[in-house]
């Protein structure tokens, strides 16, 4: 087999566990039933569909941050709305979407899934580190969703991840520091894009 036909067999099969993996995961919302984390999944679920069929021809554009002084600016002002609008409010919510669209947007892959590079190794083994991580935390989830729904005393001795993070930002020093490493781990994932 051919190293581009190999490459492309690799790139299938890692689109489609990931497709997979979303299907699952879509599915569990749905049973939740928490519809809205299920919309946001089926979007997913259609944007890699819709890569992996060639309907997304990728993005043409130069992938380039505005000078540091606008990112900084704007990074000061998203901070200071999240920090002082209330947790888990429309606003939040808001803000927290239109920056994942805008990051998607960004990141998206700017040629189409039959024409980009190989991945080197070290963004192999990043990928397969990442994946491993994401696969880790949906089985978390999944089973204390489960033992949390049929087990005596619920969700107090099962709980989710966002149980046990939720008390870190419910003061104001822990949300601040939650809201300031989100956005410099969002600004450094974006910046490595950049470089790519």
């Amino acid at each position: 087999m051919e190293p581009s036909a190999q490459r492309q067999q690799v790139n299938r099969f890692a689109t489609s566990a990931w497709i997979l993996i979303l299907v699952i995961i879509c599915a569990v919302q749905i049973f939740r039933p928490a519809y809205l984390d299920a919309l946001i999944f089926a979007i997913a679920i259609v944007a890699l569909v819709a890569d992996a069929v060639g309907v997304i021809p990728g993005s043409v554009r130069a992938r380039r941050l505005p000078p540091g002084a606008v990112v900084l600016v704007g990074l000061i002002a998203i901070a200071a709305t999240l920090i002082f609008v209330p947790r888990h409010s429309v606003v939040s919510g808001a803000i927290v979407a239109l920056i994942g669209t805008a990051a998607i947007a960004f990141a998206w892959p700017d040629r189409p899934a039959s024409a980009r590079d190989e991945w080197t190794r070290p963004v192999k083994r990043s990928g397969v580190l990442w994946a491993a991580v994401a696969v880790a935390t949906c089985l978390w989830e999944l089973a204390m969703y489960l033992l949390g729904s049929f087990a005596p005393s619920g969700r107090d001795n099962y709980p989710a991840l966002s149980d046990l993070l939720d008390p870190l930002a419910d003061g104001a020093l822990g949300k601040a520091a939650f809201v300031v490493i989100w956005l410099l781990v969002g600004l450094f994932l974006t910046r490595r894009v950049v470089s790519r």
